[in-house]
């Protein structure tokens, strides 16, 4: 079975935590989720070097060279390195290999072992049969890295320090002697933004398809004060931009894993409140808050059958919900619809319809 870090169990419950709110008790819990793409079929993924992207003179004329042309010293604060491109790149397969591996959903054949096999910079010019009898490869993750930007400037700030007063009050020939005036001086930093877009495909290596392609663009900014004076300006050493990158990465990365991997998510549903004031009711709340959940909802289940209050049935169902009994919850809240016509009954009843073919997708992409 995959994915032995997502569930250990068939059901959705996975540690119940208890929240409570001041407007109504709620009960928090996790989910899985299915994978936006479908990879049950692909256990074996191959992950091909990224491609980088390559800067030219145009690039560097919005971020660097332009900035100088106004007065800028030339060893100006700059967090840029070189062979940025390629470290961008390197980043980009390491957080991606990470977090497929760390999902244990596939076994990640990466690049330094299908180097030996790659005829030349092509990606098509792997060996297609190697690829699938050497290493059982059933698809590959290919990226490449469409563009990359960044600018950087210093920005200035006027900081007024107050005035302290020089004496006591009420001494003095005149009023406000002994008063020194407020100080203004000019505060730095260096302001630096940058933007990445990716793009990567899956190809079904067997049937040489491309079963999807997704892409994404991120932008990312910092401010880091340089000081006030020369002293401040000489010591200060602007902070590298690809730390900021790395951010944007490790973002993208993580959003690649779930796009393929099915996950767990941490969603909270809310009781709700009798509107009828039934003791009962109160009673069961309790249970609900000290975790005795099938105690409470017994008693919600007898309030409803008996009174048919509203509170007690949707109650009955949210509890259904987050001890993964899905059918019924579903089958209890289209009773309650039926007989109440609650326009809420009928937009939790589409979420729980939803609820259940999502798990059903979950649990087909994790087998």
């Amino acid at each position: 079975m995959k994915m032995k870090g997502i569930m250990s169990t068939a059901v959705l419950l996975l540690g119940i935590l208890l929240l409570t709110s001041s407007c109504a008790t709620s009960v928090a819990f996790d989910v899985v989720k299915p994978a936006e793409i479908t990879m049950s079929e692909y256990s074996h993924l191959a992950v091909f070097e990224i491609e980088p992207y390559e800067f030219s003179m145009i690039d560097f004329a919005g971020s660097i060279f332009v900035n100088l042309l106004f007065g800028r010293e030339i060893d100006q604060p700059t967090g840029f390195s070189p062979f940025l491109e390629r470290d961008i790149a390197n980043e980009f397969e390491k957080q991606i290999i990470y977090k497929l591996q760390q999902s244990r959903y596939f076994t990640i054949i990466p690049p330094a072992q299908l180097r030996p096999y790659q005829g030349s910079s092509k990606t098509g010019a792997y060996l297609r049969d190697i690829l699938i009898n050497e290493f059982s490869v059933t698809a590959s993750l290919i990226g490449r890295i469409d563009n990359v930007r960044f600018n950087e400037q210093v920005v200035e700030e006027e900081i007024v320090i107050p005035a302290e007063s020089g004496g006591d009050e009420g001494e003095g020939e005149g009023e406000g002697e002994g008063e020194s005036e407020p100080t203004i001086v000019i505060e730095k930093s260096l302001l630096q933004e940058v933007s990445l877009e990716f793009s990567y495909s899956i190809l079904d290596i067997r049937k040489n398809k491309i079963i999807a392609v997704r892409s994404f663009q991120e932008e990312a900014r910092r401010r880091t004060r340089i000081g006030v004076g020369i002293e401040d300006e000489d010591a200060f050493k602007a902070p590298s931009l690809f730390s900021l990158y790395q951010t944007i990465i490790s973002s993208i990365a993580g959003d690649i894993r779930n796009q393929l991997v099915p996950r767990t998510v941490h969603e909270v549903r809310y009781l709700e409140k009798d509107t009828e004031k039934n003791p009962k009711m109160d009673q069961a709340e309790k249970l609900v808050k000290a975790g005795s959940w099938n105690q409470a909802q017994e008693i919600y289940l007898q309030v409803w059958n008996r009174t048919g209050n509203y509170a007690a049935g949707y109650n009955a169902v949210i509890l259904y919900e987050v001890k993964g009994e899905l059918d019924k919850a579903v089958k209890l809240m289209e009773e309650i619809y039926l007989q109440t016509g609650n326009p809420k009954a009928a937009r939790k009843l589409e979420q729980l319809k939803m609820a259940v073919e999502e798990y059903s997708q979950a649990m087909e992409q994790i087998r």
